[in-house]
């Protein structure tokens, strides 16, 4: 593993470690999602290939990567508290969107001032102070998504007309469009989002100068953040596998418990949901704080160091030397045999 990506991730453990106190606050990280931005692109190809038995507008890729909230949540949350009344769900829902959000970006700014405390801290106190940063962090979010939703559909009416003229154009090709632009978009925005918002919460500056130093950062360091994504995913992926068959194990246990010990059939479904809810609040809930502590360590390492390239670059660059060093080698026989002997 490369040493810069190495000494993230273990500078992240040691934070993770340290600060067990921010594996509470995963439980409204994970409302935005641990899989990391990769997590678009599979799932846009899937809703791609069920294209053809899209029955709603949801069943669209899902464009905008990092939806404040998981909807399956909110969903949940308002029937179980307001009923099937209109007027009643419609405040309900608006009740636990806003509360939804405060808590998960309220969440997202204690710890990324948390994972770059130095000195011993109070997690209420931190909690109290990042409460004014509620509002900058809900507005960054929501003006980063908007700018990129606006010129992404600039940019794919532009590219439909094109198609258009040259009578090319098909529903298939404007979903694939929907794909080639708005994924790249949606993963280059939730990187400047993470970026502005650290900007703000660590350097506490303003809303739009923030927005504004997440896009340079972003731009200047975007393979790496592409790599840094990818080592998220790969992780995220990993746990979850081992937590999956771990739940399986406890799932299994639990039934042939029931039927050693001589009791009526067990309720298959009620514990497998159990089980898979307590594994998720267990699991996720910290996977989330350390992915986001992950990336407050990589934002400090990116303001601090200007000289750093991505793997990719510096591996494009070893293979070009090692291809060029036969050339070399051939170009200096064939002067030396054919032209300074003559």
């Amino acid at each position: 593993m490369d040493s810069f990506y190495k000494t993230t991730l273990q500078e992240a453990w040691h934070t993770f470690l340290v600060n067990k106190r921010l594996w509470f606050l995963g439980l409204f990280l994970m409302l935005i999602g641990t899989e990391g931005e990769y997590a678009l692109v599979i799932k846009n190809i899937e809703k791609i290939q069920n294209f053809s038995a899209m029955t709603s507008i949801s069943d669209l890729p899902l464009f905008i990567q990092k939806s404040f909230w998981d909807e399956r949540v909110v969903s949940e949350a308002f029937k179980l508290f307001v009923g099937d009344g209109a007027l009643f769900t419609a405040l309900g829902f608006l009740a636990v969107l806003l509360l939804a959000s405060f808590l998960i970006f309220t969440s997202q700014a204690v710890v990324i001032r948390a994972s770059l405390q130095k000195s011993s801290y109070s997690l209420k106190t931190l909690w109290l102070e990042q409460r004014k940063n509620f509002r900058s962090v809900f507005l960054i979010t929501v003006l980063v998504k908007t700018a990129i939703f606006i010129l992404g559909s600039f940019i794919l009416s532009f590219a439909a007309w094109v198609i258009s003229a040259f009578g090319f154009f098909s529903n298939d090709i404007f979903i694939l469009l929907l794909f080639l632009v708005f994924t790249p978009l949606g993963i280059f925005s939730s990187f400047v989002a993470t970026y502005a918002v650290s900007y703000k919460v660590i350097y506490e500056t303003a809303t739009l100068a923030s927005i504004k130093n997440g896009v340079v950062l972003c731009a200047k360091n975007l393979l790496i953040s592409l790599e840094s994504a990818l080592g998220v995913l790969l992780i995220a992926f990993l746990i979850s596998g081992v937590s999956f068959i771990l739940a399986m194990i406890c799932i299994y246990g639990l039934i042939l418990g029931f039927i050693f010990s001589g009791a009526p059939e067990p309720p298959i479904r009620p514990l497998m949901g159990s089980v898979f809810v307590i594994f998720t609040f267990l699991v996720g809930a910290p996977l989330a704080a350390y992915i986001q502590i992950f990336w407050a360590t990589l934002f400090k390492k990116l303001c601090e160091k200007n000289s750093l390239h991505s793997k990719t670059i510096r591996a494009l660059n070893l293979v070009h030397r090692e291809v060029k060093k036969p050339a070399n080698i051939l170009w200096k026989t064939f002067l030396k045999e054919h032209i300074l002997h003559r």
